[in-house]
């Protein structure tokens, strides 16, 4: 399973999370997180991560 990094809004930090769905570079997605749910944008995909431990919820279709 790839693993994307994404950039919340508030945040310059890249987080790894599980992609089952495939996202690429830009897509929005949305991903669980201590506060809820985010929609946040994938900067980049990996082939692994050790950091990666829960995956994206789904991608986003029309996100704008």
């Amino acid at each position: 399973m790839q693993v994307v990094s994404v950039l919340f809004s508030n945040s310059q930090n890249r987080y790894d999370y599980l992609d089952p769905f495939g996202a690429k570079v830009g897509d929005v997605v949305v991903v669980p997180t201590r506060r809820g749910d985010a929609e946040v944008v994938v900067a980049e995909v990996k082939e692994s991560s050790d950091r990666a431990t829960v995956e994206i919820l789904r991608i986003v279709e029309n996100p704008f």
